[in-house]
């Protein structure tokens, strides 16, 4: 047992090597705060696995995505930048568009070369056309077939003529027409000819027909060949004006033989729809978009492995999807509209996901499995994915998928996932643990230096004074309830240095110092603790009743802390105590009316066990002790007010009353011995409040356990009331020792013949648990008499009945 004194309690950073002013600070990126989750990002970089994607477990705000991209930075540029890749026209299949890698910054480059040459084949292929010598030799073909159709025509009149026959071309097709002396005959003409002319013309008719039959066929292989003859002057003359562009492109691009192929078959493409090009009526650009690059992953700009945050990992986001345009109330769309997701931008580097945000999206998590099983990043809309799809759409080829995962997310989300999703074991198999505290070593502090610098810079703020460092480390000590530690809540951290900043500039100051941080944290707190300024005016209306002075049998102050989300805050809360003759034991009024949970079930277990183990050693106990927590309307959880329980019952069945101006905090074993609590500086802070509206008297304080003594990181109003002996503060290390406190009087130790001290507390303990007991055992033995008197009586009657039938029997 041990009351501290004021220099004991205050917090002395004047060991510590700080600068005169953040100016000072040199940002040197180290990891040595975060070893764990250092080595675990090392090793997964590493493990060239798809199965070894990383989960970094921390609390929010603890800076977990600022290291993880700070461990990139360091990483990345080390790394070979990843391919590009661009969607282009599928000339078999439309619906299902091809994807051509490329070296970096080559994707662009080929995307401006194409439309280059579209520009270009369009200008030149006219420029052929309409060419002098395009014009000549399309002439001199067209005269050389001209002359050919005449010489067949011209046989064909000449052989029909020597068969009595004239050949009429017209629109409906060639007439045959028998001729007499030059003339055509008509039909009556024809009916006057004797017998013998008839017969001349029927027979050459047959033959007539096969030379019409002949020259027709001569005819269409002469078109034919005419038009094949075209095709070739068309081909040769597209070929002369648009080869010397392709030869271009294939040189630019010949290390790349997927776009090479490529080229040819646009090259085909363009000598097979030559007609479309030199049609004046036609969609000329329409039909040439069909040669676009559609770009879909870019890393002309990436230095190093890309690190892509999507910070809104929905499924189209993640994994990108196909547009729709409206034409004449139809949807439509084409390889141009395929649009690239976060995973696209990621790939070949790295993917840095939040873990609640990625599961609060649909099918999110389900399609970054199916990427990591698959090895391929495949572009398709939800409703393929979901197998709802009812239009038309497209089938981008997959495209090869080499990324590695980061989730940052809170530590039960990993071991919710490590439970009950299996492809979470498989897929993720790297845990990186991050730290929200580091050690106030002389490493810790250059780190919480630096992260203030990396704040004031980003933020452009007013940089911070010796002072002011040493008020923001207090804070930081406070925000984990340890004056050995430091938080590294960066989002807190930068809100403080924000209103600290605009507090200074208030004040007309060129730096944020003490007073600065300070002004800001008071004005932090006034907006955050109504509920605790309510909490006190009921206290001081005696609304919630607390004594702050006297002695009370049964009755001791507790202390509890109330999570008022982003302002927890402590409160005293009254503990009585009541015993009376039963063999019940311990009975807790929270637990029996379901108002406790299962770690205060459990203490008051402790408790029953500790005051049977102590005290009955010679007489069982035959009483029941009922405690209760005053005023408390809500579900009481945890151990910390076991101390405070234990003394309650002692001090009822002792009737040695209690210190009302001392509150005590703390949980107790089986053996009595005091173990340490949560939440101490907010406990000390609320009782000290208590006793300031009440009126301090110079002798109330609180009793703590001894191990928490590295928690004090205190206000200094009660530093000052303790230095000034107003305000007092024990730790203990078992139950006597508080109970020597909170009486006054020694709690007595036990001899080898197990008694305890004559007049101690523990032996008044006894002697009424022995008197008590003896009550208990006259009372039993009368109760015992009583049954047998009343057992013999009853036999009495019975016999007396029995005898009354017997007598009547005889009389019958």
């Amino acid at each position: 047992m041990k009351e501290l004194k004021a220099n004991e309690i205050e917090i002395d950073l004047s060991n510590l090597n700080l600068p005169k002013s953040t100016k000072d600070v040199k940002i040197k990126v180290k990891f040595d705060h975060q070893s764990r989750a250092y080595e675990a990002l090392k090793d997964a970089v590493k493990l060239d696995n798809k199965n070894y994607n990383i989960f970094v477990a921390g609390p929010t705000g603890s800076g977990r995505h600022t290291f993880v991209r700070e461990f990139l930075s360091q990483i990345v540029s080390e790394m070979p930048v990843p391919k590009d890749w661009a969607y282009v026209y599928n000339f078999s299949n439309a619906f299902a568009p091809r994807a051509l890698s490329f070296e970096p910054g080559n994707a662009q480059r080929f995307k401006d070369a194409m439309s280059k040459m579209k520009k270009e084949v369009l200008e030149s292929v006219k420029r052929a056309f309409e060419s002098n010598d395009y014009a000549k030799r399309k002439s001199d073909l067209e005269g050389k077939y001209a002359s050919k159709r005449k010489e067949l025509w011209d046989s064909l009149s000449k052989k029909s003529s020597e068969l009595g026959f004239a050949v009429q071309v017209g629109p409906t097709g060639i007439m045959t027409v028998p001729v007499l002396n030059g003339k055509p005959l008509s039909q009556e003409e024809f009916d006057r000819l004797n017998p013998d002319q008839k017969k001349f013309y029927e027979e050459n008719v047959i033959k007539l027909k096969k030379l019409v039959d002949g020259t027709l066929h001569k005819s269409r292989v002469l078109e034919n060949e005419f038009k094949d003859k075209m095709d070739k002057l068309d081909e040769e003359i597209a070929k002369f004006a648009i080869d010397p562009i392709f030869e271009e492109l294939n040189e630019k691009f010949k290390e790349n033989s997927d776009i090479v192929d490529f080229l040819k078959l646009v090259r085909k493409d363009i000598l097979d729809n030559l007609e479309v090009l030199r049609n004046d009526q036609t969609d000329k650009d329409k039909f040439m978009a069909r040669y676009d690059i559609n770009v879909v992953i870019d890393n002309s700009k990436v230095h190093g492995a890309p690190v892509v945050e999507e910070l809104n990992p929905t499924y189209a986001n993640l994994f990108g999807k196909v547009e729709y345009y409206a034409t004449m109330g139809t949807l439509q769309t084409d390889f141009k509209f395929i649009r690239s997701g976060a995973f696209h931008r990621a790939n070949g580097g790295f993917m840095i996901l939040n873990a609640e945000d990625l599961f609060r999206s649909e099918l999110s998590w389900d399609a970054t499995k199916r990427l990591i099983n698959s090895g391929t990043l495949k572009i398709e809309n939800i409703q393929e994915y979901l197998g709802y799809g009812i239009t038309v759409t497209l089938n981008p080829e997959p495209i090869p998928a080499n990324v590695k995962i980061i989730m940052v997310g809170e530590p039960w989300i990993y071991d919710l996932l490590y439970q009950y999703d299996a492809d979470f074991r498989k897929f993720f198999k790297i845990k990186a643990p991050f730290d929200w505290e580091i050690d106030l070593s002389s490493d810790g502090v250059e780190y919480y230096l630096q992260l203030l610098r990396s704040v004031i810079d980003k933020r452009n703020l007013l940089h911070v004074d010796e002072s002011g460092i040493k008020e923001i480390i207090r804070t930081g000590m406070r925000l984990i309830e340890r004056r050995t530690k430091i938080s590294t809540q960066a989002n807190r951290i930068t809100a403080i240095l924000v209103e600290s900043d605009h507090k200074a500039r208030e004040l007309k100051k060129k730096k944020i110092d003490a007073q600065s941080v300070k002004e800001a944290l008071k004005a932090m707190e006034l907006r955050l603790s109504l509920e605790a300024d309510r909490m006190l005016e009921y206290f001081k209306n005696n609304e919630i009743m607390i004594d702050t002075t006297g002695e009370k049998v049964g009755q001791v102050n507790g202390l509890t802390v109330i999570e008022g989300g982003d302002y927890p805050f402590g409160m005293p809360v009254r503990i009585t105590a009541k015993t009376h003759l039963s063999d019940t034991g311990v009975i807790d009024i929270q637990r029996e009316s379901n108002m406790s949970g299962k770690i205060f079930t459990k203490a008051v277990l402790i408790i029953s066990n500790y005051l049977s183990a102590k005290y009955t050693t010679k007489h069982p106990l035959s009483f029941a002790a009922t405690v209760s927590f005053e005023q408390t309307y809500s579900t009481i959880e945890g151990d910390s007010a076991s101390v405070a329980e234990t003394l309650s019952i002692i001090s009822a069945i002792s009737k040695i009353p209690l210190k009302q101006s001392l509150a005590i905090t703390g949980s107790i074993n089986q053996n009595g011995e005091v173990q340490p609590v949560g939440g101490i500086p907010y406990k000390i802070e609320g009782f000290f409040k208590v006793c300031k509206i009440k009126g301090l008297t110079g002798d109330q304080g609180v009793i703590i356990p001894a191990s928490n003594v590295d928690d004090l990181v205190l206000d200094p109003e009660i530093i000052e009331s303790v230095k000034a002996g107003k305000f007092h503060i024990w730790t203990v290390r078992n139950v006597d020792e508080a109970l020597e406190i909170a009486t006054g009087k020694k709690a007595g130790k036990m001899d080898g013949k197990m008694n305890y001290e004559k007049g101690s507390i523990n032996y008044l303990v006894v002697k009424e648990i022995e008197r008590i007991s003896k009550m208990e055992e006259k009372s039993e033995k009368k109760r015992t008499n009583k049954r047998k008197s009343a057992k013999k009586t009853r036999n009495t009657e019975s016999q007396d009945f029995i005898d009354d039938e017997d007598e009547e029997d005889d009389e019958d």
